[in-house]
């Protein structure tokens, strides 16, 4: 299987991309309405999408579950942080395009607007 990746500067002030040996991800994280930065100056969707990354990238669990992880631990930062998660417009988030390789196949997970494309050696290729 061969892996190349494109990348797009675009914006990327609350994107992290995750390049590992079997695990591919991007994660465009969303800041909240009301435009919360950290102490360091993060913004709370590049925290969340920080969160996220490292999440795939620490552990061979499911994909599925790695989602669920990382949205809890995003929940928990905010928290921390003194979000005010009964107002929607104080909420941080991450969409995510994860792929991890493995010998002859591949396991996907993609949340919101992240998408992947598969090109197949025949140059046919398909939307996830």
């Amino acid at each position: 299987m061969k892996v190349e990746k494109l990348i797009d500067d675009g914006s990327k002030k609350e994107d992290s991309l995750l390049i590992s040996e079997s695990v591919f991800g991007v994660f465009d994280g969303a800041n909240a309405l009301d435009r919360f930065f950290d102490e360091e100056g993060k913004s709370g969707g590049l925290l969340a999408s920080s969160i996220a990354k490292e999440e795939f990238s620490e552990s061979d669990k499911p994909l599925k579950e790695l989602a669920a992880l990382a949205n809890r631990r995003i929940r928990e930062k905010m928290l921390s942080a003194g979000a005010d998660l009964s107002r929607k417009a104080s909420l941080w988030c991450t969409t995510a395009a994860v792929v991890r390789v493995r010998e002859g196949a591949f396991d996907w997970l993609q949340i919101g607007d992240s998408l992947i494309l598969v090109i197949h050696k025949d140059d046919s290729f398909e939307l996830l």
